[in-house]
């Protein structure tokens, strides 16, 4: 029988948080994490991105392998080696929604581990007080983040491709057109209304229809 993970309790005094080290993977390969307390007030948080995403039906689950121990991280650099573990198996179920485990995929690196903050994952859902808790310093987790993941939705890999390299032009197009899309919000966020300026330019890439509509029938819109 599996063995379930169990959350260690978050010192609310502290404004603790969970990160997940989302260890690096071949695609279709299960996900495998390392949980980690970090503290928005010590000074010391290491550096992490946030994930958006839609949580779908949290009935339909799939399980994350969460290593924590010692003799789990000497099962995880074993297999690493390729060497076969013959002992209890060095890592511990986490029960999630199907969303969850699916955005995890999408945004987990193939070379190196990607430390991310993610709330069905970095929140115990369980722990009606810790929900209470971590839902009112939210605004502080986002904003201490080195940037927001969002997880539109599946796609399959034709239309995918299309919807980046479309992002992408439409983004270029806007920075030849404008001061720079980076110029713009930051100006606009600091009231820095004098420095904008206006281009005549049009826009010379347009966004196909069937890509559009892919994009926002994605399950993150609804």
């Amino acid at each position: 029988m599996a063995t379930s993970y169990t959350y260690r309790s978050l010192d609310p005094k502290r404004q603790d948080i969970r990160l997940l080290k989302v260890l690096p993977d071949k695609a279709g390969s299960p996900v495998r994490i390392i949980i980690e307390h970090a503290s928005l007030d010590g000074g010391q948080m290491p550096p992490y991105e946030t994930v958006s995403y839609a949580w779908g039906d949290s009935a339909r689950i799939d399980y994350l392998r969460v290593y924590e121990s010692a003799r789990a991280r000497a099962g995880l650099a074993l297999a690493r080696l390729g060497l076969h573990v013959p002992f209890r198996k060095p890592y511990l179920d986490l029960k999630v929604p199907m969303n969850t485990e699916a955005a995890l995929k999408q945004i987990r690196l193939t070379d190196k581990v990607r430390r991310i903050w993610i709330d069905a994952v970095c929140i115990n859902q369980d722990d009606f007080s810790e929900r209470g808790q971590q839902v009112g310093i939210m605004s502080r987790i986002f904003r201490q983040s080195a940037g927001n993941l969002i997880c539109l939705g599946a796609l399959d890999a034709s239309m995918a491709d299309r919807v980046s390299h479309t992002i992408a032009a439409l983004l270029n197009d806007a920075n030849r057109s404008t001061q720079s899309v980076s110029d713009l919000y930051s100006s606009l966020a600091g009231g820095k209304f004098q420095i904008l300026r206006q281009s005549d330019s049009p826009l010379l890439v347009s966004a196909p229809r069937d890509v559009m509509e892919a994009v926002l029938g994605c399950a993150w819109w609804q």
